[in-house]
């Protein structure tokens, strides 16, 4: 291209911006201000340290603001684009003696540079406002990473835009309207900081094929120019876009829209029974909550509680119903208040790792725990302790050699392979944090008197760790638990040894865990977190951890019949969807599920490409190779977009 054109070019995007420019650092400024104004009001209200302590543990979303990028890339489409399609002058341009690829490149080559100008000022003002209150990069690059799915997000719409004007039917409109919601519902939601970073290549691959897109309606626009290499190009992978989207979408709403009522069960078991008691809650039913015993025995809601009387205590004393003794045991009011109860499950560890830790003074001078003034993390190179002071940001050296070299002379081998603690103030006492080194060594750390106290517990684990959970309690029966792929580990607090609690099957990918731990017993009620099912299983424990008694529900027939229905169906409807989020995890982690090979899935897709066969014989065409693929993987999705784009 001559020196000439680009700048006759350069004039004429010009002169469609030159307006309205100011709109979109407008919008960027004051997505900047408002979060400097929130860090400024968390500041104020609890202090630099508390503005790091609740950015830390509670991950407010204080630069929500910065979706204003996404109306950057709309207002970016419609400057550039809306001249364009008026006063019949894409017709002239598509007339001119360039290439109508060309044309539309510079078109869109414009609007990319001005979208990345605006990313580039908005990750530019984010950096300076964290900067401000000393955030080091252990919260900056977490929140970077939780704002550029808005980001590509930004340049999708900028795209859709650009095609929705662009598109010269109404069924090319409503298919760009599709896809950019499909991609809205897909990149905007945010929870948690980088809980979408094992979905950026997904984002990043459909933004590229959204770019397609435009090509595909601008050139539809000279009536399918199928002597066009990237015409036919831009048909095929918008075909597979829009497929790929409503396989991601559809089967959502038909989840929402069908799904049976969700059963809740709660087992715990009973030392009156000696056997386990559940209850059943059916919000659809006249009766939502039923309860049971083991042998499927209904019983009334009194003797569920009856069965219970650690649980219950308060209400049976009420009703003159507390037992003097359990068996040979006499137990007494202020004896059934003490027990544990403790819930979790694999979201808790299938999520983004923390971003700094807190180690607090497990021998306060007053009664109750204090926070630190100052957080702590692995270095980058981890083979060090370094404690980082929120009023700087800077790295206490002194204190982190301290720690550093007294995990050393305990033993420890850096790296760390897993760190767990818990820095809630409101606890009995602080236990401090659990480390794991390089050879699987569990070590203990804590400060005591401002010093470092560094343990070696003696035990070994020679599994991957996916988390620690450290949770004190005034009983001080565990430390906490220890999730490895494939098992669960107490960690005892009465000799500091590790017990595998003895489950039949476990997957840290999707679990549920309740313990319940009692002068009497110690019980744990297990819940496969992926399943749709309201099946549980529970087990009794001795001290050594051996099973006294274990019991597992059966589903509710009626509940697993409707899973059943919806399971048959949504595979005839959706023989491969995409899933962004998985059962246990707070990731976005997107998948692809298959049921091509169920006889629902083939029933689908062989009923969708007699539609095909059906429609294009109707109107003299015999179906193509590339009508038939999306509808072979992606069944009625790839049906509806081949006909609309065919069409």
């Amino acid at each position: 291209m001559s020196q000439r054109r680009i700048t006759a070019f350069a004039e004429k995007e010009w002169i469609k911006l030159r307006h309205a420019l100011w709109i979109l650092p407008v919008l960027v400024l004051y997505a900047a201000g408002d979060t400097l104004l929130n860090l400024h009001t968390m500041s104020r209200v609890y202090g630099q340290n508390g503005l790091w302590e609740v950015v830390v543990f509670k991950q407010p979303l204080f630069f929500s603001s910065y979706r204003l990028v996404i109306l950057c890339g709309i207002v970016t489409g419609f400057l550039l684009t809306w001249p364009e399609t008026r006063n019949k002058r894409l017709r002239l341009m598509f007339h001119m003696p360039l290439r109508p690829e060309l044309m539309i490149s510079q078109l869109l080559f414009s609007g990319l540079l001005v979208m990345i100008v605006v990313n580039t000022l908005l990750y530019l003002l984010l950096t300076v406002s964290l900067k401000i209150y000393h955030f080091p990069g252990d919260i900056l690059y977490p929140v970077l990473l939780t704002v550029l799915p808005w980001s590509i997000l930004s340049i999708i719409a900028y795209l859709l835009t650009t095609a929705l004007l662009l598109a010269p039917t109404l069924r090319l409109k409503l298919l760009n309207l599709t896809l950019a919601y499909a991609s809205g519902s897909l990149m905007l939601p945010a929870t948690t900081y980088n809980q979408s970073e094992p979905a950026l290549w997904f984002y990043a691959i459909v933004s590229g094929a959204v770019l397609f897109a435009v090509y595909f309606s601008a050139l539809s626009f000279l009536n399918k120019p199928i002597h066009l290499p990237l015409y036919n190009i831009s048909t095929a992978v918008t075909t597979l876009t829009v497929s790929v989207m409503l396989s991601t979408v559809l089967p959502d709403f038909f989840s929402k829209a069908f799904q049976p009522p969700r059963i809740h069960s709660i087992m715990h078991f009973s030392p009156v029974y000696n056997e386990f008691v559940y209850s059943r809650s059916d919000m659809s039913s006249s009766s939502p909550t039923r309860y049971f015993r083991e042998d499927g025995r209904e019983i009334s809601r009194r003797e569920y509680q009856v069965s219970l009387p650690f649980l219950y205590a308060r209400n049976l004393e009420k009703w003159g119903l507390f037992p003097d003794r359990i068996g040979n045991t006499p137990i007494s009011l202020e004896q059934a208040g003490d027990w544990q109860f403790l819930k979790f499950s694999s979201y808790r560890f299938n999520s983004p790792d923390p971003m700094l830790h807190m180690l607090l003074e497990a021998a306060p001078e007053e009664a109750s725990l204090r926070k630190s003034p100052d957080f702590f993390r692995i270095s980058n190179s981890g083979d060090k302790i370094e404690f980082i002071s929120p009023l700087n940001g800077k790295i206490d050296e002194a204190k982190s050699s301290l720690f550093t070299h007294a995990l050393k002379k305990s033993g420890f081998e850096f790296p760390v392979t897993a760190i767990g603690g818990n820095p809630d103030v409101k606890k009995p006492y602080d236990a401090g944090y659990f480390l794991v080194d390089s050879r699987g060594n569990l070590f203990r750390m804590q400060m005591i008197d401002a010093q470092p106290s560094c343990v070696n517990t003696g035990s070994y684990i020679n599994e991957h760790v996916r988390g620690i959970l450290v949770h004190e309690h005034h009983r001080k029966e565990f430390y906490g638990f220890i999730i490895t792929d494939n098992s669960v580990f107490a960690m005892l607090q009465k000799n500091g040894s590790l017990k595998k609690l003895p489950l039949p099957s476990f997957s840290a990918n999707a679990f549920s865990i309740a313990l319940w731990s009692d002068t009497l017993h110690t019980s744990f009620v297990v819940q496969n977190s992926d399943s749709e099912t309201d099946r549980l299983y529970g087990m009794t424990l001795t001290d050594d951890f051996d099973i006294i008694h274990d019991f597992s529900t059966e589903p509710d027939r009626r509940n697993a019949a409707h899973h059943k229905h919806l399971d048959q169906a949504t595979a005839f409807l959706f023989p491969l969807s995409i899933e962004q989020d998985r059962k246990g995890s707070s990731f976005n982690d997107p998948s692809a599920t298959s049921r091509h090979f169920s006889a629902e899935g083939m029933a689908g897709i062989i009923i969708s490409l007699a539609l095909l066969i059906c429609f294009r014989l109707l109107k003299r065409h015999r179906p193509k190779l590339f009508d038939i693929i999306p509808v072979l993987l992606f069944g009625f999705p790839g049906l509806l977009v081949t006909l609309i784009i065919e069409d």
